[in-house]
This record gives C-alpha cells, sequence and structure tokens, in this order.
C-alpha cells in the first residue's frame, strides 16, 4: 500500500525517525528508519515502515495497535521493560506533529 493510498479519505500524519532506540544502540545496529502514517482525526496508524534490526517486532506491534483500534498516545505511555525495539515507537510518535 502508499502513502497516497493510506492518506485518501484522511487527513494524515507522517512520522519518520531513525533506528535510534535503546536497543538498536546497544548492539550498534543503527541503521535504518522508522516511518508511520498515523489518522490525524482519530489518531490511529494507518501504515508503517520499518528497516532496521527487529523489524518484525516492531511491525508486530505496529499490527497489534491497528488490529486493536488503539490510538498512538496510548500506546506511547505503555510501560517498556527495555531494552527492546519496539520502544522506538514512543520515540517516533513523540515526535510527530500533530499528537
Amino acid at each position: 500500500m502508499t502513502e497516497t493510498r493510506l492518506a485518501q479519505g484522511r487527513k494524515p500524519c507522517i512520522a519518520i525517525s531513525p533506528n535510534s532506540a535503546a536497543r538498536a544502540l546497544e548492539v550498534d545496529e543503527t541503521m535504518g528508519f522508522l516511518k508511520a502514517i498515523v489518522n490525524a482525526d482519530t489518531n490511529q496508524i494507518s501504515g508503517a515502515a520499518v528497516l532496521g534490526i527487529e523489524g518484525g517486532e516492531v511491525m508486530t506491534v505496529v499490527g497489534d495497535c491497528d488490529n486493536g483500534q488503539i490510538a498512538i498516545h496510548h500506546a506511547v505511555r505503555c510501560e517498556i521493560c527495555s531494552p527492546w525495539a519496539w520502544e522506538s515507537l514512543n520515540n517516533l510518535f513523540m515526535a510527530m506533529d500533530n499528537t
């Protein structure tokens, strides 16, 4: 699915972040990025791309948020026992405009 298609009929917010969460730093694997499109009206994830260490782990959490219709401000407030790769979502969403 493309970014353009995800934005159709929605008011999108786009967040892009380097892969710099604690887990990536600990294992010296900071190459890559995270990108998410969030519906500004509902604050729910419309789509995401992850390129980096443990990308599958991060995308599993993104999918859980999407399936559970969890708004990103709830996901950002989740307690995280570090170091996990998916804690990078906190960095991504806290840097997002209009959240």
